[in-house]
């Protein structure tokens, strides 16, 4: 059997970011939050899902709520949200302890 690719076209979170606000270290404004709340939107075809990457610029600056509202508009069309974590072992148990 030949051997396949396994490709899983995804709407990144920081691609959403930047096409509303490029890189400004905030909380999106009204205007701002439309425009990343529809970037999954109009990709929405031929995307299975959304991916972030939180320890990336600029979407270290994101609180919690504005993921979950973009997995929610994901959740719309069907989708999945996955986190892509690279940190290390040591890193993550510390964080996991609330430190």
């Amino acid at each position: 059997m030949p051997a396949g690719v396994n490709v899983v076209p995804l709407v990144g979170h920081n691609t959403a970011r930047i096409t509303a606000m490029a890189y400004e270290e905030r909380d999106p404004k009204r205007r701002n939050w439309k425009n990343e709340t529809d970037h999954p939107r109009r990709h929405a075809g031929g995307r299975v899902g959304m991916s972030d990457g939180l320890f990336y610029a600029p979407a270290n600056h994101s609180k919690t709520e504005e993921v979950i509202e973009l997995a929610k508009i994901v959740a719309q069309f069907h989708g999945f949200y996955t986190a892509h974590v690279r940190t290390t072992r040591t890193t993550m148990s510390v964080r996991w302890r609330g430190r």
